[in-house]
């Protein structure tokens, strides 16, 4: 899925979690920053990236047998609040 925030996109990728499920990826660009952030299903793995011109934010994150990731270069306190109430 894809949502508009002004003129950037926020991409949320989805994948139920079962034996034949297989995902790859490639990191773009370099890591400035990786944390935590604990919410109401657990921690979720943050990390701060830059790309080509632009700070990006990626969550990653396992809640009710789905995989979730969520990509964004928006604000760091928009990410983060967008994340807290994904997994209310």
């Amino acid at each position: 899925m894809y949502y508009a925030y002004g003129d950037q996109i926020v991409s949320v990728m989805m994948m139920k979690r079962n034996e034949d499920s297989a995902y790859g990826e490639t990191q773009d660009g370099n890591v400035l920053d990786k944390f935590t952030l604990q919410t109401q299903v657990g921690q979720i793995e943050v990390q701060e990236t830059e790309g080509t011109k632009k700070i990006a934010y990626e969550a990653k994150f396992m809640h009710d047998d789905c995989y979730y990731r969520v990509y964004g270069a928006i604000p760091k306190e928009e990410f983060l609040k967008m994340i807290e109430y994904m997994v209310i």
